[in-house]
């Protein structure tokens, strides 16, 4: 403890705790001498006394904020060895938070288990602990942003932002906020003892009343809102108002990932019902106990909220996240005219798609062009066609080919086989761009031998759609075949990393939707899958529309920023399997996104990129530094 926090630290200790502080607890289990050595506890006990030692001081009584409760000495003793293990306590430095406190870090490293640890000691807990514990000059982890300043008021939320920040441990702390973390979270969001840090309206009760409803939040000068329904979370269906969890981890990175001020992102949830029974018969779910409205009802109330968001706040952009397929379209083809906004599952999924694409075409010796490549997708919802349109936009804007012959690049398998003239008649229309001429084909291994695609992108959340037949064929037709399984979670990718590699021989071009750990070959070389994660394209597309207060958001901006974000890898990187740059600079990743597309937006205000990028980066919020009001943060 003192090498850790100071001798200062152990009276307050003393103080908090009485009898029962760490020192007497080691002395409990070791003798009078164990309080002499607890300076270094971590080192010196394993885990069976660290854990006896928490159960003996604690009991169920929660440590603090309830860190203490429901885990018992196994798992606090392996926690506290997996922290410490061999490590003197003094190289914990910040590691207060993401890495360390309570079963964060006994499950950090399983993503399977550890959002539900997450979202429950994360903000609420192991902050709470670190700051009632050493005060405010020492923080735990700052998780939470906008929940945080709620916890702690502005003091320890500044205090938190300081030394443990998002902005600082952005790799790290990625899959916890976003995936493969955030499906679980929404699946278990009604469960976990959390207050949300987004707003909820309801049908049942904001209807007519949005506006107000907004004027009357604390949040003020928003300049960025990340709004979702809840139908469509991820490859997990219909969560209802679960879907809030999706909201707050994606308005996160808007901070950590491009420098926006937290207190000008606000995450909603626009409760309109849902069509989970399982979570309708839920006691505990916190929902509209009600079927989805549909149809007028529900343009109605989405309406009513564009407009309050545009009349309470002025300038915002707003992003639609994880609508159901046919109303997502709808709203961004309803809107995208009138309003700065965008949809991430279209626009961003594309975006970020087509620049692993781009990426991997100059890793395959192929010059980075789409001339030529014949892309098959497996599903053809909102996701897969949005990629299709903006590859095709990318063709007829590069090669100068009519969009119509550009379209004919793309190829999507459904659920019902391959999309094609013949089945022009039953398709949903945002399908109907992609039925070609060409003859039906009932799966995926038919539509691959017949169309023998250079690029193969799954869309489809089907585990295991990528066999080791279909991987083959690929390997077959393609030198370096690329091969995209871009699923999430985990659980729904079509393929992993692994069976990717070994299935083609270790020659392919990989991006996967969720992460996947690297594999070393035979030889000795270290392969690095990448991770094709709209994080490194919609914070950057909508922090520059902020900044440069766009009316609108169109296709052309993305295909800009997926451009931009492809040209930043060597061809030897591509080839180790680095499609995009390391996340912990994606401050700078962004910077260059944004000063790019700038530039390619304003080419007549005479700067370049790397001017914008400056300027850009001078805009970024840090401690101490607000951004400038959104009337004045034109650049």
């Amino acid at each position: 403890m003192e090498i850790l926090h100071g001798v200062a630290a152990w009276p307050l200790g003393m103080e908090l705790h009485g009898d029962a502080t760490w020192g007497s607890c080691m002395a409990m289990l070791n003798g009078a001498e164990g309080t002499a050595q607890s300076s270094c506890m971590g080192k010196r006990y394993a885990a069976a006394a660290w854990g006896r030692a928490v159960e003996q001081l604690h009991g169920d009584v929660p440590w603090f904020s309830c860190m203490g409760t429901g885990h018992g000495a196994a798992a606090w003793g392996r926690a506290m060895e997996k922290v410490h293990g061999d490590v003197p306590c003094s190289r914990m430095e910040m590691r207060h938070g993401a890495v360390t406190w309570g079963c964060v870090v006994e499950l950090r490293k399983d993503p399977s288990r550890s959002s539900f640890v997450w979202m429950l000691h994360g903000a609420a807990a192991c902050s709470c602990c670190m700051v009632e514990l050493h005060g405010s000059d020492v923080c735990g982890i700052c998780m939470g942003n906008a929940y945080m300043l709620k916890v702690h008021e502005a003091a320890a939320w500044s205090c938190c932002v300081r030394k443990v920040t998002l902005m600082r441990h952005q790799e790290e702390v990625l899959p916890f906020i976003y995936t493969p973390t955030v499906g679980e979270a929404c699946q278990k969001y009604h469960q976990l003892p959390l207050t949300p840090e987004g707003v909820y309206l309801r049908c049942d009760q904001h209807s007519g009343c949005i506006a107000e409803t907004l004027r009357a939040l604390p949040h003020k000068g928003v300049r960025v809102v990340v709004v979702t329904d809840g139908e469509r979370i991820l490859g997990l269906g219909d969560l209802g108002a679960n879907g809030m969890g999706i909201a707050e981890g994606k308005i996160t990175l808007y901070t950590a990932a491009a420098g926006m001020d937290p207190l000008t992102c606000l995450p909603v949830c626009l409760d309109m019902g849902t069509n989970n029974q399982k979570l309708l018969d839920d006691p505990g779910y916190k929902g509209v106990r009600r079927k989805r409205l549909t149809g007028d009802a529900f343009d109605a109330f989405t309406a009513e909220f564009m407009a309050a968001v545009r009349d309470v706040f002025g300038h915002c952009v707003v992003q639609f996240e994880d609508f159901g397929n046919t109303n997502a379209f709808r709203l961004l083809q309803g809107f995208q005219a009138r309003q700065c906004c965008f949809n991430d599952d279209i626009q961003g999924t594309a975006a970020i798609t087509l620049a692993a694409v781009l990426a991997a075409l100059r890793g395959s010796g192929q010059g980075g062009s789409l001339l030529g490549q014949r892309v098959m997708f497996l599903g053809a919802g909102e996701a897969g066609t949005g990629i299709g349109q903006l590859m095709a936009y990318s063709l007829h804007r590069r090669a100068g080919i009519p969009m119509d012959e550009a379209l004919r690049h793309c190829f999507f398998v459904d659920s019902k086989g391959l999309v094609c003239k013949s089945r022009l008649s039953g398709l949903q229309h945002h399908k109907v761009p992609f039925a070609h001429d060409v003859p039906f084909q009932k799966d995926l291994r038919s539509a691959v031998e017949a169309v023998r695609p250079t690029v193969l992108i799954g869309v489809s959340t089907v585990a295991g759609a990528f066999d080791q037949n279909i991987c083959k064929l690929m390997a077959e037709y393609n030198e370096y075949p690329i091969i995209m399984p871009l699923s999430n979670p985990t659980s729904k990718s079509e393929c992993t990393f692994e069976q990717a590699l070994e299935w083609t021989g270790g020659k392919l071009i990989f991006a996967s939707g969720s992460p996947f750990d690297p594999i070393r070959t035979a030889s000795g070389q270290l392969l690095t899958p990448a991770q094709a994660n709209n994080a490194y394209i919609f914070p950057a597309v909508g922090h520059a529309a902020s900044l440069m207060r766009w009316e609108n958001i169109t296709d052309e901006m993305f295909l800009f920023a997926a451009e931009a974000l492809a040209s930043q890898m060597t061809v030897e990187e591509i080839r180790a399997g680095k499609l995009f740059p390391p996340f912990s600079n994606i401050l700078d990743v962004s910077a260059t996104v944004m000063g790019h597309l700038i530039a390619e937006m304003h080419p007549w205000m005479g700067q370049t990129a790397a001017q914008w990028k400056q300027r850009v980066l001078s805009q970024m919020w840090s401690h101490g530094k607000q951004q400038p009001a959104a009337a004045q943060s034109k650049l």
